[in-house]
């Protein structure tokens, strides 16, 4: 995407510029989307589809059935993913170095404070260790989320059925 991009090669010209906050909110996409994909896909495999099968017996709408049988039992994941982004994010130095531009993120402050040109170890200890606290709370806050994960016995291995259109947007999307 860059002035020498591979895209921009192919287009003829840039698309859109790349560097500053547009870089860093592809480059934060890119980098943490693996990771809260993993943590939602893992959990939805746990979810049992008896509940969805009752849920619609009993009368619920669809999105109704969705809301109580999924979107429930994976709020403690999305918390976690969050939380889990959010703190790769906050704590990435690569990123903002290589896109970031001229926007000054804490990770580049660190950075300048401990091995810039006149070294600075107070105010980097110091930011040290507001990076650090960001760290602290997450695992607090996971700790806390745990017990708010939906567990089951037994999962059923009961297959809902197949529809290639709902199936290919959803994928799509």
């Amino acid at each position: 995407f860059g002035k020498q991009g591979l895209v921009t090669m192919l287009v003829g010209e840039q698309l859109f510029e790349i560097y500053g906050y547009t870089g860093l909110l592809i480059g934060y996409v890119i980098y943490t989307l693996p990771i809260a994909f993993m943590l939602i896909h893992n959990t939805i495999g746990y979810i049992d589809k008896k509940f969805m099968i009752v849920s619609r017996a009993m009368g619920d709408s669809r999105l109704r059935c969705f809301f109580t049988t999924v979107i429930i039992p994976l709020l403690g994941t999305f918390a976690a993913s969050f939380i889990q982004s959010f703190t790769l994010s906050f704590t990435d130095y690569g990123i903002p170095t290589s896109v970031g531009g001229n926007t000054d993120l804490i990770a580049n402050m660190l950075y300048n404070e401990m091995l810039g040109s006149l070294p600075n170890f107070h105010t980097g200890s110091a930011v040290a260790i507001i990076m650090l606290m960001p760290s602290i709370i997450s695992i607090g806050l996971l700790t806390y989320l745990e017990r708010y994960n939906i567990r089951y016995n037994k999962i059923s291995t009961i297959e809902l059925p197949k529809n290639k259109v709902r199936d290919g947007l959803f994928g799509l999307f």
